[in-house]
């Protein structure tokens, strides 16, 4: 359980949906960030802000143009290794 304090006079519907919107985000990019790039572990100092911007192009063009269910670490995993798959990933569209 998790108890918030604010001054907005809003309802406990409207309160969630701000949470859970908060929390979408953290599920949804960040998470990912730190289990499959390792982001929090990250000893880069100067270029720390420049391969985050490539991370994130990264996962990007990997959500977009693979649009299979298949597990993102195992994307990353194959554009590693198959030259034919990474240019699948980096020509689609």
């Amino acid at each position: 359980m998790a108890w918030y304090i604010s001054s907005l006079d809003v309802d406990a519907v409207y309160a969630a949906k701000a949470v859970r919107g908060h929390w979408e985000v953290e599920n949804k990019l960040h998470w990912r960030l730190d289990v499959i790039f390792k982001e929090d572990d990250s000893q880069l100092a100067t270029a720390a802000t420049n391969i985050a911007v490539i991370k994130r192009f990264c996962m990007n063009l990997l959500s977009i143009n693979d649009t299979s269910k298949e597990a993102m670490k195992r994307k990353v995993m194959s554009c590693a290794i198959s030259d034919e798959y990474r240019e699948k990933i980096l020509l689609a569209g």
